[in-house]
């Protein structure tokens, strides 16, 4: 196992065997570094990827994600309802 291997793993977001983990723990901490430091290479120039990752942010405008309007605008809208 080398650089590449560890490079590979990350790329494919792959769980390691408990047999992986033992290769790993026998290897240089330099060539374990160098394939770290491939992968975060390429992540850190690949905005493809980063916005394919990026989560969205919450809005917090929506007045019916607060329950004590929504069951305002509700009652509201079922009194409505009832008289016409």
């Amino acid at each position: 196992m080398n650089r590449w291997h560890i490079y590979e793993m990350l790329k494919r977001s792959e769980i390691p065997t408990t047999e992986t983990i033992e290769e790993i723990e026998n290897m240089s901490a330099t060539e374990i570094k160098e394939g770290l430091l491939e992968w975060l290479t390429v992540l850190s120039r690949d905005k493809n990827y980063q916005t394919r990752n990026s989560r969205p942010k919450p809005i917090d405008d929506n007045p019916f994600s607060n329950p004590e309007v929504y069951k305002k605008y509700w009652e509201e809208f079922e009194n409505a309802r009832v008289r016409y």
